[in-house]
């Protein structure tokens, strides 16, 4: 069953959701530049 909704979004709203998951993504860990992600517990991605 596919339980996908289709939604319109304004350039501005995509453009803030892109932005605020990037953030929190760098919030919560560092790139370590080795090609993994390393995360606030020390764990690769």
């Amino acid at each position: 069953m596919n339980n996908k909704k289709l939604i319109r979004l304004a350039k501005a709203d995509l453009h803030r959701i892109v932005k605020e998951s990037v953030n929190k993504v760098l919030r919560e860990g560092v790139y370590n530049g080795t090609g993994h992600y390393s995360g606030s517990n020390g764990t690769s991605r």
